[in-house]
């Protein structure tokens, strides 16, 4: 843990570093946003939305802009093999056609291919020395699975971006994780420069949020922290790589399998995952988005436990995910069963529906 190592000067460089990142990043945004506005581009509410006023989006530009050129200067700083400059040229790959989707559409098997080779470029950075599984899966088929699971963790850490401060909160929260655990230096340091431009995005996403991040920083952001997360677990430390993504992970992929069981058609959007069916119920962004800020401060405390012991980590970290699902699944349904309630009571001879019918809700777009 290099936090513990470092000096009294050490500690008041890095905290301006810190400072200046979030200060630019906070300006950048801020800039952007009057531009974005002054061009009109703006995520319009639609009967799919989880915001009722037309919106700027885009502010990840900014964020991915700023977090390449600090880690462009620490990866020249520290003289990595060239496959790392790959990564960063692949996050500037993502992040141009993700805006391009956010302001006009690019065609899903287009981006997903897209998604493809930058997940391919990060897996071939990886030291081929540094295994999971050791002898029970050979090398190819390893990273064969983290190539498809970086692509599913960019899409889902996407699906995260629906409600005012919750990609930031996972965002920094997530990246303070890996900071305190990881041990390499560079890694310590390429987590430490996504807090503060995470923290500076919150200042201006937080409810009301006057700015959304737009794919441009979702998708972008989720392979940056994915890529960071695959080489904390070849450090020795998966199942705190785990622990730490373990809500986004969760709540995406129940979401998707209750689709699938209830015979959906689960690749078009929507706004059916818990977090969204908890704003849906009545409670606020910022109530929601706190609730979850307060689990991810939890699961970094268990992520780090973990670096010690790993059974009773997962244990309470699978106690608390459900307990933090299971609530908003039964705030949704509360709030349904009371409102068809009511309804019946004002319309007799109507039909109380037990299910209301949902539209479809983009992700990305609040």
């Amino acid at each position: 843990m290099f936090w513990q190592t470092l000096n009294h000067h050490e500690v008041l460089r890095w905290a301006g570093i810190f400072l200046a990142i979030g200060f630019l990043t906070w300006l950048g945004i801020g800039l952007l946003r009057r531009w974005l506005l002054h061009h009109n581009l703006l995520a319009v509410p639609n009967d799919r939305s989880s915001h009722d006023q037309p919106t700027p989006h885009g502010a990840g530009a900014v964020m991915i802009t700023i977090i390449l050129l600090c880690w462009l200067g620490l990866i020249i700083k520290h003289q990595v093999p060239l496959i790392y400059y790959g990564v960063l040229a692949s996050t500037a790959m993502l992040a141009a056609l993700s805006w391009l989707d956010d302001h006009g559409h690019v065609p899903f098997l287009r981006r997903l291919m897209v998604h493809g080779i930058a997940a391919t470029i990060a897996v071939i950075s990886l030291p081929d020395s540094a295994v999971i599984f050791g002898d029970w899966l050979p090398l190819w088929l390893e990273r064969t699975m983290m190539a498809f699971g970086l692509v599913w963790f960019m899409n889902l850490y996407n699906f995260m971006d629906g409600i005012d401060g919750m990609m930031g909160s996972l965002t920094a929260t997530i990246a303070v994780g890996i900071a305190i655990i990881t041990p390499l230096w560079l890694d310590w340091q390429l987590s430490l420069v996504i807090i503060p431009v995470a923290i500076g995005f919150l200042c201006w996403n937080w409810m009301p949020a006057k700015i959304f991040s737009g794919d441009v920083g979702s998708v972008a952001l989720g392979y940056l922290i994915g890529w960071l997360l695959l080489r904390l677990a070849l450090s020795g430390y998966p199942v705190s790589a785990v622990i730490l993504a373990a809500y986004p992970i969760a709540d995406t992929t129940f979401t998707l399998l209750r689709r699938i069981s209830q015979g959906e058609r689960f690749w078009i959007p929507h706004r059916n995952h818990f977090f969204q069916k908890a704003v849906r119920s009545g409670l606020s962004h910022a109530a929601v988005t706190g609730g979850i800020l307060l689990l991810q401060i939890l699961m970094v405390a268990l992520a780090v436990w973990a670096t010690h012991r790993r059974m009773s980590p997962i244990i309470l970290c699978i106690i608390f995910v459900t307990t933090w699902l299971s609530f908003f699944q039964w705030r949704f349904r509360y709030s349904v069963a009371h409102q068809d309630g009511r309804e019946g009571s004002a319309n007799p001879a109507r039909p109380v529906l037990s299910e209301p019918v949902h539209a479809a809700d983009k992700q990305d777009e609040k």
